[in-house]
């Protein structure tokens, strides 16, 4: 008795399942339920400006049909379903989704142009796309400033340090050129009748430099600092000869027994 209520109830079953079958037309695709005829009207691709309802006028679908949809036959009486502007009903997820190109911001459902990316450190967003900041500069891959003491150069996207600079590690550093050693001192060598003095040769004491040689003048010869020489002392009405070193008569006089 069992087995025959389990067959009978099947064989019902069986014959509800293909009352409610679906078939597909060359335009739209139809299920029945009952004696009532639905059409799917989500993904058919029928273009009926009778079904646009709530569609915006802008909205750009391929091949997605208008916003209203039948839902199907599994549960109680079908009902319309109308969704907001951009939006068609999924009889997959039951619910409202975005068109083609359009996607989810909040509760409404915005072209996929409008969307604002995320840009990077010191980056703006403008004419539709990231950019550095103002006061920075793409050096390599990445917007930055330029250390001190070097000039951005864009051809190479980088930031060369100015002449006398050096990069060292990240900054740009003076460089050091050391000092050339000192050279050493030369100790002179001093000649006939001088001595080594703070590094210098000088004369010896009571003697003089005549001619390149420290010379001691003999007495009663003596040292003539503005001629540089030794010379004699002349006598009253008597002057030197420089070419001779001699004392003469002045003019008018003459040597008479000395």
């Amino acid at each position: 008795m069992n087995l025959t209520i389990k067959t009978v109830l099947l064989s019902l079953l069986l014959v509800a399942l293909y009352s409610q079958s679906a078939t597909v037309g060359d335009s739209a695709t139809y299920y029945t339920s009952g004696n009532q005829t639905y059409q799917y009207i989500y993904g058919s691709g029928i273009q009926d400006s009778t079904t646009l309802g709530n569609r915006d006028a802008n909205a750009v679908t391929s091949g997605v049909q208008a916003n209203t949809y039948i839902p199907a036959p599994t549960g109680p009486t079908p009902v319309q379903v109308t969704c907001p502007y951009n939006q068609v009903y999924d009889n997959i997820l039951c619910q409202c989704v975005c068109i083609v190109g359009y996607y989810f911001q909040g509760a409404d459902c915005v072209p996929y142009t409008n969307i604002v990316p995320i840009c990077g450190k010191n980056e703006i967003y403008k004419d539709g796309r990231c950019g550095c900041d103002k006061g920075f500069f793409l050096i390599g891959n990445k917007c930055d400033i330029c250390p001190p003491y070097s000039a951005y150069d864009l051809p190479t996207l980088s930031c060369p340090c100015v002449s006398g600079y050096a990069l060292v590690n990240g900054l740009c550093a003076l460089i050091y050129n050391p000092p050339a050693p000192a050279p050493k001192p030369v100790v002179p060598v001093c000649t006939i009748n001088q001595k080594l003095v703070n590094g210098n040769c000088v004369c010896l004491e009571n003697f003089f430099m005549i001619k390149g040689v420290c010379t001691y003048c003999v007495s009663p010869n003596y040292y003539d600092a503005q001629l540089a020489i030794c010379r004699p002392t002349c006598s009253v009405n008597q002057v030197l000869d420089i070419n001779t070193l001699t004392c003469i008569c002045n003019g008018g006089f003459f040597n008479i027994n000395g």
